[in-house]
């Protein structure tokens, strides 16, 4: 894929010292360890390579950005919403611990990954590909899973070695490749990621040819619906040709998703400002979630039962829930930053070796803020998304900064003439 120079902005791939640590991180993502709750042999490792990116000059200026210290911010008010949450519902010390442990984490990942993408932005490549072999190699060697595991299995960790790969590849052939993974997340029933696949290779597709030119030129914003038609097209083929075969399932994953959100709602309804506590175990709740989702089926048994614990599949409800308010605070601002930065994210950045990994982590944390809950699984791409947000933002300023001198220059002629 042809490498577009801007200020800030990596022209190609290199081997560096902090780029296989990074790559090593990657490696550790899917090992877990038990210490009071799940914690990821990566969330132990990457403070130490940021102690190293702090060695580099460009590390310190996430620091300085004013995004950085929002995001921080942000965790901080969440984390004090699940201390209050539980001291008012009295949460038993194992749950609390856990609850406050998991928005512990994703301030400390969020933290270092913003220090290690600061350092050099070509990191988050070495970091992708560590995390896409690395989580192959677990799924194969560790967990013996066979490749037909697609959906949470393979689907995301073949992805990210792909989109680790498309840097040296040519943009059309990058595209295909990324189409084809489209194809399969949808032939083995994944659709949400067969869509995000599709999308991104439609989007690669159509910037091949002009990668350094903005999606949207002076206005006219052709190209952009030429993305989302590729796109749709893509995406309803494929619905058409695999649509029998998991109906069932479908029917059943939706209901669920539903009959969660729902119950969520109805929670924050009812306690908006204070939570119901760490792991929420909550019957009425986990009640009324069962009989949503009965409802949904349209199923009637009136010996279903249902355990106490209860949190709803979306990580801005599953924290409100259980932090309340304050507790949702992280998810309420990284939503509106992350609506910020696509504009200039997917419209008007040129296209280098690191936008497929970009776009990717940017649409999965938006995907998981909705459809997806507040879990251990999810820690390190929270905070990634996070620090990714954080790593734009100042691409984005260096980008601007560049550009006032060179609009000086070219107007000044101009003014010499006028006198």
């Amino acid at each position: 894929m042809p490498a577009a120079a801007s200020a800030g902005q990596p022209a190609r791939i290199r081997f560096t010292g902090i780029g296989a640590l990074a790559f090593l991180c990657g490696l550790l993502a899917p090992l877990k360890l038990n210490l009071l709750g799940e914690i990821y042999a990566a969330e132990l490792a990457l403070p130490l390579v940021a102690v190293a990116a702090l060695a580099g000059s460009r590390a310190a200026a996430v620091f300085r950005e004013r995004l950085f210290a929002i995001l921080l911010v942000a965790l901080a008010v969440t984390l004090a919403g699940y201390v209050l949450s539980d001291l008012v519902r009295e949460t038993r010390p194992e749950q609390y611990l856990r609850g406050w442990g998991r928005v512990g984490l994703v301030i400390l990942n969020f933290v270092c990954l913003s220090v290690v993408i600061g350092q050099d932005r070509r990191n988050l490549w070495w970091l992708a590909l560590g995390m896409g072999v690395g989580g192959m190699l677990y799924l194969r060697l560790v967990m013996h899973t066979p490749i037909a595991v697609w959906k949470f299995g393979y689907a995301e960790p073949v992805f990210l070695v792909v989109a680790a790969l498309c840097a040296f590849l040519p943009g059309k052939v990058a595209a295909a490749a990324l189409a084809a993974l489209g194809l399969n997340s949808m032939w083995f029933d994944f659709r949400s990621f067969a869509a995000i696949c599709f999308l991104l290779a439609a989007y690669l597709w159509v910037r091949s040819a002009r990668p350094a030119q903005p999606l949207v030129v002076r206005g006219r914003s052709s190209r952009l619906w030429i993305v989302v038609a590729l796109a749709g097209v893509l995406i309803a083929g494929t619905l058409a040709s695999t649509g029998g075969g998991a109906q069932l399932r479908r029917e059943e994953s939706n209901a669920g998703r539903e009959a969660a959100i729902e119950a969520g709602v109805y929670a924050v309804a009812h306690s908006p400002v204070i939570g119901y506590g760490s792991w929420t175990e909550n019957r009425e709740l986990a009640e009324y979630y069962l009989k949503r989702y009965l409802e949904l089926r349209g199923i009637r048994d009136p010996n279903a039962r249902v355990d106490s614990q209860f949190s709803p599949h979306s990580q801005v409800l599953h924290a409100w829930v259980e932090g309340g308010v304050f507790g949702a605070m992280f998810f309420f601002v990284i939503i509106y930053q992350a609506l910020r930065a696509l504009p200039w994210a997917g419209v008007n950045r040129p296209v280098d070796p690191l936008t497929p990994i970009l776009l990717y982590f940017l649409f999965v944390l938006l995907w998981n803020a909705f459809m997806s809950p507040f879990s251990a699984p999810h820690r390190i791409a929270l905070a990634l998304g996070a620090a990714l947000l954080v790593a734009l933002r100042l691409e984005n300023k260096a980008r601007a900064v560049k550009a006032v001198p060179q609009r000086a220059v070219t107007a000044a002629p101009r003014r010499w003439a006028h006198r």
